[in-house]
């Protein structure tokens, strides 16, 4: 999800009710970035709170070996959290827990029905013959797509009706629960009625969408994100936009749910909230789609964080925040010590009065890629 997609970030087209109400109850951290802007890698970033040449991942690829290291459910499991995942995980094996005591899985393409909890939902309810329940992705990746699924059973509503449930369940004890969607994610299949909620009448273009393509970094110049948007009209490409933010209201729906929960089960006060995402989408953007590019579509991302009494609400807060930041945040809230050898590179944003970094950064490292690659 990119940084700008939200009502609270200044976006004038989106409607997202859920992320504002966050926005105005906590911080909004308006310069947070990825510190890799690839789902697998960033992902265990926030996991293991360290970067890609300590946990091994560069891509979305699988380290061998695995190092050994310590990961947040993991710490607040053995601290006497219940911990839960619920939704994209997106680990590698996928059903490897990393500390959690129970994951209740939706990932994008799962290879069997039984390790997926979603898909498992679907087959119950009566959708267990379509094959593709979160968009066609083999030749139609880049394109506009409406789901087959309804609203009631899509998995973004999957989502927030699982974490309501064990919140609901699990309101007398500590916890942490990881809720994960797969949208925004491509392919842009948003179920009705959002998918008709944006006119592209009412669309921003997206930036500088018809760069020349020699004046791109060397690995787009060729790339398949870049060479679907050659033969895009703009019409074409605000469609997609408007399905992009039709999946956001709808997760922003869940989001709103979510908080309603807290405030009915009277455990809002005492809850940390952080959302988050792991990298962004050009979204067409210097012509082309996905990540792993270096411009802020691709590499800022949303990030608000509430709790009440510990964290000023209503601040947009301009200090250089990181993925990497989330785990220290949630050690430090817990009370826990952080037990590895090498030292965590990110820091609490709990330690400033109000919220915030306790000293500012001057600047911070993105990257992306675990060697060297010929250009063509």
């Amino acid at each position: 999800m990119r940084y700008d997609a939200m009502g609270c970030a200044g976006n004038p087209v989106i409607k997202t009710p859920g992320l504002d109400r966050l926005a105005r109850e906590g911080m909004h951290f308006t310069h947070a970035v990825t510190p890799v802007p690839v789902c697998v890698a960033a992902r265990h970033s926030l996991l293991t709170g360290h970067r890609c040449a300590t946990h091994g991942r560069f891509g979305n690829n699988f380290p061998r070996p695995e190092p050994h290291l310590y990961t947040l459910p993991q710490l607040l499991g053995g601290a006497g959290y219940l911990t839960r995942a619920i939704g994209k995980m997106h680990f590698i094996p996928a059903r490897c827990h990393f500390g959690f005591h129970r994951m209740e899985l939706m990932e994008e393409i799962p290879h069997y029905r039984e390790d997926d909890e979603d898909l498992t939902y679907l087959k119950q309810v009566g959708y267990g013959h379509i094959r593709q329940v979160h968009g066609v992705r083999n030749l139609l990746y880049h394109q506009p797509q409406v789901s087959v699924i309804p609203e009631e059973h899509h998995g973004s509503t999957w989502v927030a009706d699982r974490t309501i449930d064990f919140l609901c369940r699990n309101r007398r004890r500590p916890f942490f629960c990881w809720s994960s969607w797969i949208a925004p994610h491509l392919p842009w299949n948003a179920p009705e009625p959002f998918a008709s909620m944006y006119p592209i009448d009412k669309i921003d273009p997206p930036h500088n969408c018809d760069q020349p393509r020699e004046t791109l970094p060397p690995l787009m110049k060729w790339s398949k994100e870049t060479s679907d948007t050659a033969f895009a009209s703009l019409d074409h490409l605000k469609r997609i936009r408007a399905l992009y933010y039709g999946n956001i209201s709808l997760i922003d729906k869940g989001v709103g749910r979510i908080l309603r929960t807290l405030d009915d089960l009277d455990i809002a006060e005492n809850t940390l909230v952080i959302f988050a995402s792991d990298h962004g989408e050009l979204m067409g953007d210097h012509g082309a789609f996905q990540k792993s590019k270096p411009y802020e579509a691709s590499m800022r991302v949303p990030t608000l964080v509430r709790l009440p009494e510990r964290i000023e609400s209503g601040r947009a807060s301009t200090d250089r925040v990181s993925l990497l930041d989330l785990m220290p945040t949630a050690l430090d809230l817990a009370g826990i010590d952080y037990p590895g050898e090498i030292p965590l590179p990110g820091a609490s944003l709990l330690r400033n009065s109000g919220g915030g970094l306790a000293s500012p950064r001057e600047e911070l490292v993105v990257e992306h890629g675990g060697g060297h690659r010929e250009e063509g």
